[in-house]
């Protein structure tokens, strides 16, 4: 079994429409095994959350992270490097006011 590293780390609070995040070094939240649980909850109006990762808190090679992408509250497990840095990318809507966390997930 393995352990985990880092902690709930809050990638986004409150996002608004069409808003980008600040970049978030990996190494907070990311498990040993390089997964995180990432939760997005809120008032959605219409928007869509997706994540970015990047080699470098400048955005450095920023890439939309695949198979992530909420339109609701949920939940989705994502594979990381240790060593990127993300942040939360909100898209569309009206009025929206999402937080998005993250936590540490290692598979067994």
């Amino acid at each position: 079994m393995s352990m985990s590293t880092g902690a709930r780390e809050i990638l986004a609070t409150a996002q608004s429409k069409d808003d980008l995040g600040p970049w978030v070094s990996c190494a907070k939240f990311c498990g040993r095994a390089g997964h995180a649980s990432v939760r997005a909850y809120g008032t959605w109006d219409g928007t869509t959350v997706t994540l970015q990762t990047a080699a470098d808190s400048a955005g450095t090679g920023a890439a939309t992270l695949d198979n992530f992408s909420l339109t609701a509250d949920g939940s989705k497990v994502v594979e990381v490097s240790y060593m990127d840095f993300i942040r939360v990318v909100t898209t569309g809507g009206t009025a929206p006011a999402v937080t998005v966390i993250a936590s540490p997930h290692d598979r067994l």
